[in-house]
């Protein structure tokens, strides 16, 4: 997990288009799942600390077989405020994966991050 300034916990929500993402397993149909090896911090964004705002961005996205987000494909679900989106897309795209497996071999897999802005943990928690 990262807490300050973001949280990624994998979600399920509903109702978002991302292009390609009818032929992409979602994590419930892997075999192995994907997981997170590496994700910078997202950089918190001067207005909405100066003024205390806390917030979070729910992001899907689709992961390729070589742990590399598809630029293409991320897609804001939620925000709580516009100004954490592009902060919140800069970091995903940073992310490195090991990719999701279907009969052993690595596949494209769908995913849901929700990253919350936290004004009061100092220290990110991995």
């Amino acid at each position: 997990m990262i807490r300050h300034p973001g949280l990624l916990l994998p979600i399920i929500t509903l109702g978002i288009t991302v292009p390609g993402l009818a032929q992409v397993p979602t994590e419930q149909e892997l075999d192995e799942p994907v997981e997170r090896l590496s994700c910078p911090l997202p950089p918190y964004p001067a207005n909405l600390r100066q003024a205390g705002i806390e917030g979070s961005v729910t992001l899907r996205f689709i992961v390729d077989s070589t742990g590399r987000v598809e630029q293409g494909s991320v897609a804001v679900v939620s925000a709580t405020d516009p100004g954490f989106e592009a902060p919140a897309r800069e970091m995903i795209l940073n992310c490195q994966f090991r990719p999701g497996r279907v009969a052993g071999e690595p596949v494209r897999a769908s995913l849901e991050m929700l990253i919350v802005f936290n004004l009061a943990n100092k220290e990110p928690q991995r």
